[in-house]
């Protein structure tokens, strides 16, 4: 690792290429379709990684994961405060497959992380490509981001879903040991026991 007190794009991508090119614990995952995915840590120089996966996401999936549809270029926004609070304040996890068609080498598909937000428990989420909703990669990402967090001392991590979004919540029922805390404004507040 370089050390400097500079913190350029350049020393960062330095800092974190031998993360970038390391799977992640498995070498390949097969979704229920077939499709070998890998996964890996995301890393602050992830976000263009992460915005392209919320371009794959339709208005009705970003409306169930933000409570909106954002417009490009908060997507662009968001997508980098993703990436850089993953690194910096929790871990994340991205999900992709192998594409030579693609400048990077990769195509992503999903990505998990929790932040923590200095609260009782650090909160997660999970973003997948609407291609691949409802193939298994959901119950991966989750499975293995509650395994990392575990590893890293956590014992809980709470998540705000839309009533709506039948898919996250029994995906977290399924998941672990959900605690259900009610309605958070517009959100249902779930605690899951690690």
């Amino acid at each position: 690792m370089l050390s400097s007190t500079i913190t350029s794009p350049i020393v960062r991508l330095a800092n974190w290429l031998p993360r970038i090119f390391k799977r992640y614990d498995n070498s390949s995952l097969v979704l229920k379709d077939g499709t070998i995915v890998y996964l890996r840590q995301v890393c602050a120089v992830d976000a263009s990684l992460v915005h392209q996966i919320y371009a794959e996401m339709s208005e009705d999936s970003l409306f169930q994961r933000f409570n909106a549809c954002p417009s490009a270029s908060l997507c662009r926004n968001l997508a980098e405060q993703t990436a850089v609070q993953a690194e910096e304040n929790g871990f994340g996890l991205l999900a992709y497959v192998l594409d030579d068609e693609q400048e990077s080498g990769i195509r992503p598909l999903g990505l998990a992380y929790y932040v923590n937000n200095g609260t009782d428990a650090p909160e997660f989420a999970i973003s997948i490509v609407d291609a691949c909703q409802k193939k298994g990669l959901g119950k991966i990402l989750i499975a293995e981001l509650f395994k990392s967090a575990k590893k890293a001392g956590l014992t809980f991590l709470k998540a705000y879903v839309l009533p709506i979004n039948t898919g996250m919540r029994l995906l977290i029922q399924r998941a672990g040991k959900p605690h259900f805390y009610g309605e958070d404004g517009s959100y249902d507040t779930y605690k899951i026991v690690l």
